[in-house]
């Protein structure tokens, strides 16, 4: 478990919101155990650090797979949420995303 399960909890003690990062190569088991405490997982579509690369098609399906995994563990989306999504990942369980740029 280690510095996630600590972390966490101590972001959100100071009236922050939590959540944690999953890199492309990243599998969905080592951050199961802490989606009931995250507010929010970010799914790199790229690997981090460069600009100007590909979209890795792949990771819809991580998505779609932490979506499901969310509401076993916690009923679901929050009420309210934007009905709209980036067209490639529509009805596949995104709240929002973050859209880079190359330099």
């Amino acid at each position: 478990m280690g510095s996630k399960t600590r972390l966490l909890p101590q972001i959100k003690d100071l009236g922050c919101k939590a959540g944690i990062v999953l890199n492309p190569a990243t599998p969905l088991s080592s951050i199961e155990y802490v989606l009931d405490i995250c507010d929010l997982v970010l799914v790199m579509s790229v690997n981090p650090g460069f600009g100007g690369q590909s979209f890795i098609e792949s990771q819809v399906q991580k998505i779609k797979e932490i979506r499901a995994m969310c509401d076993a563990k916690v009923g679901g989306p929050p009420a309210g949420q934007p009905a709209t999504r980036l067209p490639s990942w529509k009805g596949q369980g995104c709240w929002g995303w973050a859209v880079g740029a190359p330099p």
